[in-house]
């Protein structure tokens, strides 16, 4: 899974990077993202706008808000079949704006956490879902979800799951809407080369995980 990400660069530069002009919402960069906070996607609106939504999908039928809490990974294998899912993936895709993000292996018995990254330091993007949720009280709420897939190599020593890192053209397809070709869609959804990544173990010692994030220096 996917729980921890840092998105940490200037929107200047990840507006030239992911070609946008314009952005709903506030963008405030973070070390470290969590479930529920507001994070920065792009859609494709006749043109690549960026939104602010909140972490953890809410799908437009659900009763309340609370869905959401368990909703912040999508797995690629099932993303076309769970009824969570599959509307948006039809025809609302997004990207997820990173950094890099954090996942948890063992290490003496104690799990650690691990900084993962591409090797060229640039930004890069998940492949999101999103949806629109209408609270009680008639707000519109904006809501993702990120795309997890089987880790690759370098992946595989550390978690079970890795998010789904998409490549510049990667990131064209996913976000036409034109696009609802499931086979071409999953074709898509799979784990990016370990060549390009490295991990970094956050050797900290403070035992609190939250502690070690923000002290790794890249807040």
């Amino acid at each position: 899974m996917c729980g921890r990400f840092a998105l940490y660069s200037d929107i200047e530069v990840l507006s030239s990077r992911f070609k946008f002009s314009d952005l709903t919402g506030i963008y405030k960069s973070s070390g470290n993202v969590s479930p529920s906070e507001r994070v920065l996607t792009v859609v494709d609106h006749s043109g690549r706008k960026a939104m602010m939504m909140k972490w953890g999908l809410i799908p437009y039928w659900a009763k309340d808000s609370k869905f959401g809490a368990r909703m912040i990974n999508a797995r690629a294998e099932t993303v076309d079949l769970k009824p969570a899912y599959r509307e948006a993936f039809r025809s609302r895709r997004c990207l997820i704006l990173a950094d890099g993000f954090f996942e948890w292996a063992r290490v003496n018995g104690r799990k650690s956490p691990y900084f993962i990254q591409l090797k060229s330091g640039m930004s890069f993007a998940f492949a999101g879902l999103w949806d629109t949720w209408l609270s009680p009280d008639s707000e519109q709420i904006n809501t993702c979800t990120i795309v997890t897939c089987e880790p690759n190599e370098l992946m595989s020593s550390i978690h079970s799951r890795m998010p789904v890192i998409l490549d510049e053209a990667a990131e064209t397809l996913w976000l036409n809407p034109e696009i609802r070709e499931t086979n071409l869609l999953k074709d898509l959804m799979v784990p990016y080369p370990s060549d390009q990544l490295c991990a970094s173990q956050v050797m900290i010692g403070d035992s609190d995980v939250n502690k070690q994030i923000d002290m790794f220096g890249i807040v």
